[in-house]
């Protein structure tokens, strides 16, 4: 079984290039902000569009991996900007802390009867 499946990243070794590193967005609003990053900062890449995939666009980035150190943090500057709320409804966030803080008081004061 190949453990590519379980791999979060957005970011792989290029296959046939040494030295090159590939950065990709589902999302053209993602991308255009990662390239607009990439052009503060002054780092080489090379950018593609790819659309046969899915039928959805991906943009992808090529950088030397001599700068991903430095493109990792821009990287999630990039997603972090777009992200959707992992609990999109406030209702629901702030009934969710209420019931992990009930929880949370029961176990401690369970703690300290027993």
């Amino acid at each position: 079984m190949s453990l590519d499946r379980f791999d979060l990243t957005n970011w792989r070794t290029h296959p046939t290039a040494k030295g090159i590193e590939v950065f990709f967005f589902k999302s053209v609003e993602q991308g255009d902000y990662f390239e607009q990053l990439l052009n503060e900062n002054e780092i080489w890449y090379e950018k593609d569009v790819d659309t046969e995939q899915d039928h959805s666009r991906k943009v992808m980035f090529a950088v030397r991996s001599n700068d991903v150190k430095h493109v990792k943090p821009l990287n999630n500057m990039a997603i972090g900007k777009y992200r959707k709320r992992f609990i999109p409804y406030k209702g629901l966030r702030i009934i969710l802390l209420v019931f992990l803080l009930i929880m949370l008081t029961l176990l401690i004061v369970g703690l300290f009867k027993a």
